[in-house]
């Protein structure tokens, strides 16, 4: 992976480009992850409930 590509998916992850993982299945969990919690946070901000 390029150093480019590292700091952008850092910059979603909110980490270091060194801590991006290698791995393709681990960083696609990582990124899902996020999804999630910003789709929560975006919930959460308009008012709605969770569940």
């Amino acid at each position: 992976m390029n150093e480019s590509m590292k700091r952008r998916i850092a910059f979603a992850l909110k980490c270091k480009p060194e801590e991006v993982p290698e791995e393709p299945e681990k960083l696609r969990e990582a990124l899902d992850k996020c999804r999630a919690d910003l789709k929560v946070k975006k919930k959460v901000k308009h008012g709605e409930s969770i569940h």
